[in-house]
């Protein structure tokens, strides 16, 4: 089991460093085709992208 904190100061318990990873990956590449949520995916794929 391992201890996070994420970038906004959130504590996180990850226990499967594997498949968090995995994860975390998979989110990072996540975005809307609509382009009205592009503020929103940066934001969310800098969260994801510090994460991994």
């Amino acid at each position: 089991m391992i201890q996070l904190k994420d970038k906004d100061g959130k504590e996180i318990t990850v226990t499967n460093l594997k498949e968090a990873l995995k994860q975390a990956d998979s989110f990072r590449q996540y975005a809307y085709n609509d382009k009205t949520f592009e503020r929103f995916d940066k934001q969310q794929q800098a969260y994801w992208q510090d994460l991994y």
